[in-house]
């Protein structure tokens, strides 16, 4: 089983790899692809093409060491991988990724990322929640929101049918 080197998925990150290798430039949405991956992979694995799933592991494994930078992310497809050579009966290559994959602990500069990255999330949704506020205060003050409400209760309530 071919596992490329650090020095060769470096590569990817070359100035020159800006609009042809695989960086956040030419993979648009990473974690969605990513997500999409692995569940092309796990169908693969149920409907028993295990040795098909490896080369879009080793697609996955650039995505998340290149594009997204995450160790958490390298070792949960090393994982998945060392599963599929278990699978393959591949003894040898197994053993190798379980090297690669070590340690299996979740680093302090990904969990900072997560957590700044919370923050941010969480700041975006209490803006929308003040921004509904205000808007539905518009509504309320100009008389649109009671126009609205009853039209739309009149409608379909089942005490203004029951009385027809």
């Amino acid at each position: 089983m071919f596992v490329p080197h650090d020095d060769l998925l470096q590569t990817f990150k070359l100035a020159q790899a800006k609009e042809r290798g695989f960086n956040k430039n030419t993979i648009s949405k990473p974690l969605l692809s990513f997500y999409y991956l692995d569940m092309f992979v796990r169908l693969l694995r149920e409907y028993g093409y295990n040795h098909m799933s490896l080369p879009v592991l080793s697609f996955m494994r650039l995505i998340g060491q290149i594009v997204l930078q995450s160790s958490s992310i390298r070792t949960y497809v090393l994982l998945r991988i060392q599963q599929v050579c278990q699978e393959l009966n591949l003894l040898e290559s197994m053993q190798t990724i379980c090297q690669l994959a070590r340690p299996f602990t979740i680093r302090d500069d990904d969990l900072a990322t997560s957590r700044a990255e919370m923050i941010v999330y969480t700041k975006l949704l209490a803006q929308q929640r003040e921004e509904e506020a205000v808007f539905e205060s518009a509504l309320g003050s100009s008389g649109l929101k009671s126009e609205a409400r009853s039209y739309g209760t009149s409608a379909y309530s089942s005490r203004t049918s029951g009385n027809q």
